[in-house]
């Protein structure tokens, strides 16, 4: 019996150690230090992220989940944010933004529409497990000034997340991650 806990434990320590170092770095932001909502934005809108991924099938609500956070996150730091559910009704009347890709003449369509001084924007690049218990959501978020269509930030989200307990709670941990990265980063 001795033997086999003894074989277990050596087991348990090969596998942790056969995960590659690289695969187990931590979330990282681009910039680094952040960024700023500039002091002339008053309101925002977090219109629905472009999802680039080739398997958007396996985890279709990703999107959503993702901007009902970030304007949570946004909210809890006291940043006005225009409600989700009414800005997709006035969306899809007007058949804007349908596809989370929006030209020069529709970001100033959505600002006049929406009483709102810059949107952001966003397009999920990666999401899904590396290897089990590593999972990993990349994005990218951008906040444009709804009357010049001028970029006025861009974020880049590394989120990376490592849960060799509970590796079936990774697809929702590392959506986490990827929200408190972002929401932190903007101030």
């Amino acid at each position: 019996m001795r033997n086999r806990i003894g074989s277990f434990f050596l087991l348990a320590l090969f596998t942790a150690g056969c995960i590659p170092s690289t695969i187990q770095q931590t979330s990282n932001i681009r910039p680094a230090n952040g960024v700023a909502i500039p002091s002339h934005v008053m309101r925002i809108a977090v219109v629905a992220f472009h999802d680039s991924r080739e398997d958007r099938e396996e985890f279709p609500n990703l999107i959503t989940e993702l901007q009902e956070k970030i304007i949570h996150g946004l909210v809890l730091k006291q940043v006005d944010v225009i409600d989700r559910e009414n800005m997709q009704t006035i969306l899809k009347e007007k058949a804007l933004g349908q596809s989370g890709i929006l030209d020069q003449a529709e970001i100033q369509s959505v600002g006049k529409i929406l009483g709102v001084d810059a949107i952001i924007v966003g397009e999920v690049l990666d999401y899904g497990k590396i290897i089990t218990p590593v999972a990993k959501l990349d994005l990218v978020c951008r906040l444009i000034d709804v009357k010049s269509g001028r970029i006025l930030f861009s974020l880049q989200v590394n989120a990376r997340k490592t849960n060799m307990q509970y590796p079936f709670e990774l697809h929702r941990e590392v959506i986490e991650e990827a929200v408190q990265q972002t929401v932190d980063a903007i101030r």
